[in-house]
Formats: C-alpha cells, sequence, structure tokens
C-alpha cells in the first residue's frame, strides 16, 4: 500500500490561521537576489504557529508566485510537525 503524501498548498491553511508573507530583495547581502518569508499566525492570540521561507539563487529569475508557494509549503509543513509534537 501506498503512504499518502500531504501537499503543503496555500489552500490547506487550517481554520484560525493566516499567513503573512513577506518579499525582502538583497536580505543577505548580496548573496541572493530575493528571499520569501512566510510566517502562520494564529488569529485569536497572535501567536506564531509556524514559518518557512525560500531563498532565489543568484542565478534564478525570481517569481513571487513560485518563492510564495515554496514559503508557505515549508511554513505548513513545520506546523503540521509541531501539531504533532503536541
Amino acid at each position: 500500500m501506498r503512504e499518502r503524501i500531504t501537499k503543503y498548498v496555500e489552500s490547506n491553511i487550517p481554520e484560525g490561521i493566516r499567513a503573512e508573507v513577506r518579499y525582502i530583495k538583497g536580505a543577505l547581502s548580496g548573496q541572493s537576489p530575493w528571499v520569501t518569508h512566510c510566517y502562520l499566525i494564529e488569529n485569536a492570540t497572535g501567536k506564531i504557529m509556524g514559518s518557512g521561507e525560500a531563498v532565489c539563487s543568484t542565478k534564478d529569475q525570481p517569481v513571487r508566485k513560485i518563492g510564495r508557494a515554496m514559503a508557505i509549503g515549508r511554513a505548513l509543513k513545520e506546523y503540521d510537525q509541531s501539531v504533532l509534537l503536541r
């Protein structure tokens, strides 16, 4: 039997949690042109439940949609792991 793979996409953000995404140009002192940060924040308390980031290589063509998807996916993965440890 195949193991079920969880997709970490924006549409899977749990109820009561919002994603805040920030795009930062030149965040790593000339090493990378773009860094995308995502924080999953609980609406009721304002507590950060997970975070993720996507870093562009200097050889990449920055695409916000891809960076956002990667950062949100990584934040959701961290959130899921923290929920499992509770």
